[in-house]
């Protein structure tokens, strides 16, 4: 293992030259196809990346690309992807924290550090560590993610240490083409921040993957996002629930039933009609209006049940509940650690606008103490020229 000390030297050396909802239950019946994504023998080392399960530094962010014609070669037209697995030659034994997996789609047929990481990702599981084993490790995913077939693949894993070892020897392929992109720092917010021209790198290896797919068949109706109220949110507005439901399965929906409620009370249903095609999606606006709460919580559960033609072949996907964040008023916050603080620390502070973003400008005033962290902040909801921070 480097030293610490070398480490940083290395990096300074290089720099100075180069300058997801819930789901309790699957349908048992169908039959899950398993394909493998890569079959070469490349590995990483213990200091080296592409690595997934790689530790040498405190935190890392990868998102590999697998185009549609690789799949489509595997005899996959298309289905619910519901599990991920990575195979590794010589674990390391670290537990990665709050390690993550994100799903997404892409038009692109290669990565690229100058576009950056794909956008617009779901996720579908995380834990709060993982400590990876020999062999293959799976990832049975907590929501399924529909792939229609023809989009290329992204698949986003990223966890964040405070402090680092070595990487897991993992098996990889080259691709052929640009296909991961790998952020790594020691530093918190990984998984959220911007990459830095040192810290950001593109690979054509691509760790080996086993994928699993339920096939085509049925009906599956799921409830698939919140499209409003959208964030920022402020407490004591009135407006409308716009939900998203898709069609995750064969068979055409031509009819639902959808609701939703706030904080576990009453519930608003309303049925919905039309025709939804497989790997479809269509908005549906509720129509009474919602008031929300001067202050938090703000829990809003969503739903659809009861499908036609029926029967849903799958209850995991047909509710997700969001914990709506309040934008911060504009003000001047004290931060702690003092008594009479709005906020006990910086961390606190940031992460009440990470999750809600600003509603005006605002000002953090430290309170005398020790104020310790380094954070990325990354895009700021709100935040504007007249909106500052």
């Amino acid at each position: 293992m480097l030293t610490k000390t070398l480490k940083s030297w290395l990096c300074v050396a290089f720099s100075f030259v180069f300058l997801m909802f819930s789901n309790a239950a699957w349908n048992k019946a169908q039959a899950q196809l398993l394909v493998d994504v890569g079959t070469g023998t490349l590995q990483n080392t213990p200091t080296s990346y592409p690595a997934p399960y790689g530790n040498f530094w405190w935190g890392a962010k990868h998102q590999m690309m697998v185009r549609a014609s690789e799949l489509n070669a595997l005899g996959i037209a298309g289905g619910s992807l519901n599990s991920l697995a990575f195979f590794v030659v010589v674990p390391e034994g670290t537990a990665l924290q709050n390690f993550t997996i994100k799903i997404g789609t892409t038009n692109d047929t290669a990565l690229s550090t100058t576009t950056g990481f794909v956008g617009n990702m779901t996720q579908v599981f995380t834990v709060p560590a993982y400590t990876e084993v020999s062999g293959w490790n799976t990832h049975t995913f907590t929501q399924p993610f529909f792939w229609n077939g023809s989009s290329n693949l992204i698949i986003e894993t990223c966890f964040n240490n405070n402090t680092y070892t070595n990487n897991a020897v993992m098996r990889n392929s080259d691709a052929g083409f640009t296909s991961t992109l790998y952020f790594r720092q020691d530093a918190v917010g990984t998984c959220t921040g911007t990459p830095g021209a040192f810290t950001f790198f593109s690979s054509t290896e691509r760790s080996n993957m086993r994928l699993g797919f339920l096939p085509l068949s049925g009906t599956d109706a799921a409830a698939t996002g919140l499209i409003n109220p959208a964030p920022p949110v402020l407490g004591g507005t009135t407006g409308q629930v716009i939900m998203r439901l898709s069609n995750y399965a064969a068979n055409t929906i031509t009819g639902a039933t959808v609701g939703y409620s706030l904080n576990n009370g009453a519930a608003v249903t309303e049925a919905w009609s039309g025709s939804l095609p497989t790997g479809q999606s269509v908005s549906h606006t509720f129509t009474p209006t919602l008031s929300l709460p001067l202050n938090p919580p703000a829990d809003l559960k969503v739903w659809v049940v009861n499908p036609s033609p029926g029967p849903d072949i799958n209850a995991g996907n047909d509710t997700f509940t969001v914990s709506l964040c309040y934008a911060l008023p504009g003000g001047v916050y004290s931060v702690g650690p003092g008594t009479g603080a709005a906020f006990p620390s910086l961390q606190a502070a940031v992460q009440a606008i990470r999750c809600g973003g600003i509603a005006g400008p605002v000002t953090f005033e430290l309170q005398s103490g020790v104020h310790y962290g380094s954070y990325s902040l990354g895009n700021i909801l709100g935040l504007s020229a007249s909106s500052t921070l």
